[in-house]
């Protein structure tokens, strides 16, 4: 895989978030302060931490939509974008309440991006695919492609 340098390449936000801005948030990077040692995006004003349970509670946030969201958001960038964040902590993870009380998913930090070789990102494409379709044989298949083995045979995949 490739890690992506947002000093060389300044379409990095671009790519990440293409697609589904209504669904999440993720901040622009600000001009003239991004470079290979700092990376600094937009601030975001009345965003809180994702394990703030307070707010979350107070809120009645449901933390499974949430989680299920973020995780979403992810997919969408790896299996469609090719971009992972190679930096996703809990640092990283902000959420805001949209004005009809949603909460909204802030991803901070998109300056370490990593982007698969095509033979990776086409196998865990497929690999999503066995999954969903509960197929153990394409998962196994698409398993092998991404260099992992287990102690199976073809029989008991």
């Amino acid at each position: 895989h490739d890690t992506v340098d947002p000093s060389v390449d300044p379409s990095v936000d671009r790519s990440v978030d293409r697609g589904f801005r209504a669904n999440v948030c993720i901040p622009r990077p600000i001009d003239g302060l991004v470079s290979q040692r700092a990376f600094a995006m937009e601030f975001i004003k009345d965003a809180y931490k994702i394990n703030d349970l307070l707010v979350l509670s107070t809120h009645k946030v449901d933390r499974t939509a949430l989680l299920r969201q973020i995780v979403h958001v992810w997919a969408l960038s790896l299996l469609n974008n090719n971009a992972v964040n190679a930096d996703p902590h809990p640092g990283n993870l902000l959420f805001r309440l949209t004005p009809d009380g949603q909460a909204q998913p802030v991803l901070l930090d998109w300056g370490w991006v990593v982007r698969l070789k095509r033979n990776e990102l086409l196998a865990y494409r497929s690999l999503v695919i066995a999954l969903a379709e509960m197929d153990m044989v394409a998962a196994t298949r698409s398993l092998k492609d991404l260099g992992y083995e287990n102690s199976q045979d073809e029989r008991a995949p």
